[in-house]
């Protein structure tokens, strides 16, 4: 990855870092994300998981995620949380609560993140947009980019 974002066209050519929003699910995922790409970016993290389920959980993972942040990254990364609204989450996966791990539910919470994302991104001014979830090892990784791509 360093490679690739050091050659890349913005690095040459930018003399200030791209704003970049980072979706993320939890603190440990954003580790090792934040960790090679606070050097090429201005990083503000985006908390956005209407899929997590119960609420209790939710603010669980929010709140251990703004602790990590706030302890490895004390000046140079931000963390919004936005709307909380499992429900939109069950409308968007209606007829599809049968299947399994991986499977079409979890490209449709993909794509719901990844366009709540892309458009939180278009509406604040960022450069660029990116998720956590795909360094997952539970996360289909082409999925997730191909709903990035489309969002």
């Amino acid at each position: 990855m360093d490679k690739t974002v050091e050659n890349s066209r913005w690095t040459k050519c930018c003399p200030q870092r791209p704003r970049l929003l980072l979706h993320a699910c939890c603190g440990p995922c954003s580790s090792a994300v934040l960790e090679k790409l606070c050097r090429y970016f201005e990083i503000t993290v985006l908390y956005y998981n209407p899929n997590t389920w119960p609420a209790e959980e939710y603010y669980r993972r929010g709140e251990e995620l703004k602790k990590f942040v706030a302890q490895a990254h004390p000046l140079g990364v931000t963390v919004v949380e936005d709307r909380y609204d499992p429900q939109e989450f069950y409308t968007a996966v209606a007829g599809l609560e049968q299947e399994p791990e991986r499977g079409g539910r979890c490209t449709v919470c993909y794509r719901l993140r990844m366009r709540r994302a892309a458009q939180y991104a278009k509406g604040h001014g960022f450069d660029w947009f990116t998720t956590t979830l795909s360094i997952s090892p539970h996360k289909d990784a082409a999925r997730i980019n191909a709903n990035r791509a489309g969002a």
